[in-house]
């Protein structure tokens, strides 16, 4: 039973489709709604909220925006659950290997192959097709490029950040090193 658990973690629902019913569900049940859509792509239908005092966070029911926001919102809220120290994966500086155009000004977290370059300098390329129903680029990528959206274009040798993904930093970063 839900009212037994800590976390309640939902996918798909909670967007605005004919057949996005979770949100109304969450109130019919008594629960509440904090927030609803964050500013980000992949993962914009993102909803925080409870139900009988446990949380609940809602992610999209698109594969890609369901991974890439439970990796930074989920991920991070079952460990500060579990008392660990480390709430976010570590982040590293990357360069570019190639242009990437943005559509929207909105943060982007796009899936990128990470690999040494030259002076040992860690390059980030994209992975595939950056829709959010493009699962093939997911499963490819090594890391999430954190892409603000101060700008539309960004061009092959500017840093950005980027997120590892693996079992944690030390080892991704390792694999890249070597």
């Amino acid at each position: 039973m839900a009212r037994e658990c800590d976390l309640i973690i939902t996918s798909a629902g909670i967007s605005v489709g004919d057949h996005d019913h979770v949100r109304d569900t969450i109130i019919a049940l008594g629960g509440s709604i904090d927030f609803w859509k964050v500013r980000m792509r992949p993962g914009a239908p993102l909803a925080f909220g409870s139900v009988h005092g446990i949380p609940w966070i809602g992610l999209s029911g698109n594969p890609v925006s369901a991974m890439v926001t439970f990796e930074l919102f989920g991920r991070p809220a079952i460990r500060k659950m579990h008392g660990l120290p480390r709430l976010f994966r570590r982040t590293i500086t990357v360069t570019l290997g190639e242009p990437v155009k943005l559509t929207a000004s909105l943060m982007h977290f796009l899936r990128v192959v990470i690999t040494t370059g030259e002076g040992n300098s860690i390059v980030a390329r994209l992975a595939g097709s950056q829709s959010s129903a493009a699962l093939t680029a997911m499963a490819r990528a090594n890391a999430l490029l954190v892409v603000p959206g101060d700008r539309l274009s960004f061009d092959a040798g500017d840093k950005l950040i980027a997120i590892p993904l693996g079992e944690d930093h030390e080892s991704a970063a390792a694999l890249v090193l070597t």
